[in-house]
This record gives C-alpha cells, structure tokens and sequence, in this order.
C-alpha cells in the first residue's frame, strides 16, 4: 500500500518498508554473530600471555564495542520505521474510513 500525499506523491510504501525492516533483521543477525565471534576472541585471547595476546583482546573489544554500538542503532532505526509504517497505515484507515462514512 502506497501513502500519497495531496499532489499524489507517494510518501511510504508499506510493503518496501517492511523489506527494510526484514533486512535490517538480518544485519542485525549478522551483526550480532560478529559481535560473538570477537568475544571469543577476546576470551581466547585472555587465556595467552604476552603483549601480542593483550593487543588483540583489546581491539576486540574495541571493534566488538563498536559493533554494540551498531547494533543499537539498527533497532533504532527499525523501530522508528514501523512506528512511522504504523503511523501513516492508521491515518489511511481513518481516511479510509471518513470517505466510506461521507458516502
């Protein structure tokens, strides 16, 4: 369903922002599988001595700070996009039904 404005322009169509919302699942998955990968690093590099094992549980957790970071932002965004999806779906209903009650 595409929302248009007064000019006929349209605004959001619902079936592309749910695409967007499924793919941004999926980074989040992926995301999250990165974010996992680095903690085992980071584990493992705990159980090494040396300056060596240090560095590299240190920019692992760095990158994997970085990737939590990301992460949040991603659901951010998808939570924001099905607020506004269900925003603009709402108002079409209440046009909708406006139109359907003048008749």
């Amino acid at each position: 369903m595409a929302y248009r404005d007064m000019n006929g322009k349209v605004m959001i169509d619902e079936a592309a922002a749910q695409a967007d919302i499924r793919q941004e699942r999926q980074a989040e998955q992926i995301l999250r599988r990165a974010a996992n990968a680095l903690q085992a690093v980071q584990n493992e590099s705990n159980s090494f001595q040396g300056e060596t094992a240090a560095a590299i549980g240190e920019r692992a957790e760095q990158l994997r700070r970085q990737i939590l970071n990301l992460i949040s932002d991603l659901e951010d965004t998808q939570n924001y996009t099905q607020r506004v999806v269900r925003r603009y779906w709402l108002l079409d209903q209440k046009w909708k039904q406006i139109f359907e009650s003048s008749r």
